[in-house]
């Protein structure tokens, strides 16, 4: 009888059925009346897609409807980087992979599911990635990231086939990923947000998820310059916490940015200017290391890395002071070497000046 009433539901929608009323809307308490029907077996249908059956007796020519089914719902979380925490914000630098997760709570008597989303400029949709749990892409749903005209990135719509299957409310398993790219805004962050639409007009509420990047100053002074006065010609490495060497693109003098995966125009370093401090953007909330590759002519270039702690709020500035004058030789280097040759020579010419004052004694 249910499969029948879909059937007919759906073939008196096509046909434009004569008697066939549409859009009734319930009143307040969720309820629909009709009044002076003949007697006989009605069928009613949802914009949630169910059916109620109603029959009618000469006694009885109006027929009182609930609609008490319930409606489907959707939850979009966000991963904060490989962990298994998932919420509503993450941190990433630029180039990342940034991994999504939505609950579809699907219902019994579905009809017209489709998932519409909606990401910003600094996410770039990696459509390859959707995946359901358990449900077959191209036969159980269809991913459409082209020809929308609903300002959507892209929309999920299942197939009627199968949601007629749906025998019990469940919920369904989406996941999908994007990469954070060069248009972040180190501000805001970058919102993605999903929605459910169902029946012939129902919604669901829009969830939302924020994706944040972040950036930090770097100072370069003299050492015995109490104003710190930005110091010109120093040149650094930016590396991760695991020491590889990340890639920038230079935006000004003064501004440097991650580079997104393999972009031209990418460098290995950036220099320090006596303009002002330099920024790197788009960062994410972990540990750098800042690595003095050369410095400025007549400074001593730093030995150890300096470590960067990326936090959120106030943008963080690191201070890197240098050291002015002759360097000394490194350990184990050449320059040791020559002092022990020279430290050598003079000890034989001491002991032979020695030697030959007692002998003239």
């Amino acid at each position: 009888m249910e499969n029948f009433g879909k059937a007919a539901a759906h073939f008196a929608r096509a046909n434009k059925v004569s008697g066939a009323v549409d859009a009734i809307k319930p009143t307040s308490d969720g309820s629909i009346t009709f009044s002076n029907l003949e007697s006989g077996y009605y069928l009613i249908t949802s914009s949630n897609g169910t059916l109620a059956m109603v029959l009618t007796t000469p006694k009885n020519p109006s027929a009182k409807v609930n609609e008490k089914n319930p409606t489907p719902s959707l939850d979009k979380s966000v991963q904060e980087d490989s962990t298994s925490k998932w919420g509503k914000e993450n941190s990433a630098q630029i180039g990342d992979t940034v991994n999504f997760k939505v609950t579809i709570g699907v219902q019994k008597g579905a009809k017209n599911y489709v998932m519409h989303d909606v990401m910003e400029d600094g996410l770039t949709f990696n459509a390859n990635s959707v995946a359901i749990k358990e449900l077959t892409k191209g036969t159980d749903y269809t991913v459409t990231t082209s020809g929308l005209t609903d300002g959507c990135t892209f929309e999920i719509r299942f197939d009627q086939s199968y949601l007629d299957k749906i025998t019990e409310a469940h919920d369904l398993e989406v996941t999908y990923s994007a990469v954070l790219n060069e248009k972040a805004d180190i501000t805001n962050g970058e919102k993605n947000e999903a929605i459910l639409t169902w029946g012939d007009n129902g919604s669901t509420k829009w969830s939302e998820t924020v994706t944040k990047t972040y950036q930090f100053k770097v100072l370069k002074y003299d050492a015995k310059d109490n104003e710190k006065k930005p110091l010109a010609g120093a040149t650094f490495q930016l590396n991760d916490a695991a020491g590889n060497v990340l890639k920038l693109i230079k935006v000004s003098d003064t501004e440097y940015r991650l580079a997104n995966g393999e972009e031209t125009g990418a460098v290995d370093s950036f220099t320090t200017v006596g303009a002002g401090k330099i920024i790197i953007k788009g960062v994410d909330l972990d540990q750098y290391r800042l690595v003095e590759t050369k410095a400025p002519a007549g400074y001593n270039t730093l030995k150890d890395a300096t470590v960067v702690n990326v936090t959120a709020g106030d943008t963080v500035t690191v201070e890197i002071a240098n050291q002015s004058g002759v360097e000394l030789p490194s350990t184990g280097g050449m320059g040791t070497t020559l002092f022990y040759v020279a430290g050598g020579i003079l000890v034989i010419g001491a002991i032979v000046l020695l030697v030959t004052r007692k002998r003239m004694n």
